[in-house]
């Protein structure tokens, strides 16, 4: 979570707001979603993977576009071995 909280931090403070929206409407509607269709069948506790799932996922799309973000480089100038 402190991951896409930074990225989102940034996003704010260089007024990319509708990727800020974007990223967390994504999340939202993915861990309803999710939440809505395996609820009945693993209980609650069923919410508490659901959500830490996302939480890593985004960690992990996030954290390197951050990096990305911070060091001035756009993803498209990445070389890809």
């Amino acid at each position: 979570m402190g991951i896409s909280n930074v990225y989102i931090s940034v996003l704010r403070s260089r007024d990319r707001l509708t990727e800020f929206v974007t990223i967390r409407a994504v999340s939202a509607i993915v861990i309803l979603t999710l939440s809505y269709l395996l609820l009945p069948a693993a209980g609650i506790l069923a919410i508490g993977y659901i959500v830490l799932g996302v939480e890593v996922l985004m960690a992990i799309v996030l954290g390197s576009r951050l990096y990305f973000l911070l060091s001035g480089l756009s993803s498209d100038d990445r070389v890809d071995y």
